[in-house]
């Protein structure tokens, strides 16, 4: 397993592959993290109803 998991990365693909998803996942982290981190739909639901309006 060892020697098939080096092989598959020695030939480069895989590297860019995993530099990209680390990317969008650093977007992604960063503009959740600058909408002041919401933990879901259940919650925003919850503080729409619990808003007077």
């Amino acid at each position: 397993m060892a020697f098939t998991l080096v092989a598959n990365l020695s030939r480069g693909l895989p590297i860019v592959s995993l530099a990209a998803a680390l990317i969008i996942a650093s977007i992604l982290y960063i503009a959740w993290a600058r909408a002041g981190r919401p933990r879901g739909i259940r919650n925003i639901a919850a503080e729409a109803e619990a808003e007077p309006g």
